[in-house]
């Protein structure tokens, strides 16, 4: 495998090629479960990041077929994580969860809205609505 070093704002980020070596199949991009996942926005960018998804969980139904229309094949298990438990996920997503590396979850876009208006610094984008931005 060949190996070469990429600087990036002032650090060395290995960076790696595959040119030409078998082995390169044994490295994996780390698995991630995206919690409170809305329409996918940070899945996506974990995507994007090399990293991979097995999917996203989240209550509302109408963000999770969002989710699943703007992020295919990747699915979206509509569930409340208050009531739902550790092997129902598992059982959706077919994955052990010690098979999953990072587990990631955001704030609803209303929330932290709410929460920057109340504390006086407003940052991003407040949304009026619930409905999905496409």
């Amino acid at each position: 495998m060949e190996s070469c070093t990429k600087k990036q704002t002032g650090l060395e980020t290995p960076v790696f090629s595959s040119s030409g070596n078998a082995n390169m199949n044994a490295l994996k991009k780390p698995r991630c479960l995206d919690l409170f996942c809305g329409i996918g926005g940070l899945a996506l960018g974990l995507e994007r990041a090399g990293l991979a998804c097995v999917g996203g969980v989240d209550h509302w139904m109408q963000a999770g077929m969002t989710f699943e229309q703007n992020l295919a094949p990747l699915r979206c298990f509509t569930a409340d994580l208050m009531t739902t438990n550790l092997h129902s996920i598992e059982r959706h997503f077919g994955v052990q969860a010690d098979e999953i590396d990072v587990v990631t979850g955001g704030l609803h876009v209303k929330v932290s809205a709410r929460l920057a208006s109340e504390t006086n610094q407003i940052h991003g984008i407040c949304c009026g609505s619930d409905t999905a931005i496409s």
